[in-house]
């Protein structure tokens, strides 16, 4: 069962990456379908390295503890020059971010 993320949900993960990427190129990826999840898609982020990933959960979760607790831990795929961490209960419709 896919949870949907509100747009203010997804607004407060764009806002923690953006934050532990200083603004960068990495940022929130809709309609990720990872491994194993057979063309089912789910929310995902960008990020430059592992390490961003931590920093991404501590960010997050001073924003909105609740949310960080529901996604829970993520699963990773190598893109080659960056990682993409995704939650493969949790999908959002595609929102336009600031």
């Amino acid at each position: 069962m896919t949870t949907m993320l509100t747009p203010r949900q997804v607004r407060d993960i764009d806002r923690a990456i953006s934050t532990v990427n200083n603004g960068g190129e990495c940022g929130v990826y809709f309609g990720y379908s990872g491994r194993g999840m057979f063309g089912a898609t789910c929310i995902g982020i960008e990020l430059d390295t592992i390490a961003e990933l931590y920093e991404f959960g501590m960010e997050l979760t001073s924003i909105d503890p609740d949310l960080s607790k529901a996604l829970g831990a993520p699963r990773t795929d190598d893109l080659g020059l960056g990682i993409i961490a995704y939650w493969p209960s949790h999908d959002a419709d595609e929102i336009e971010l600031i």
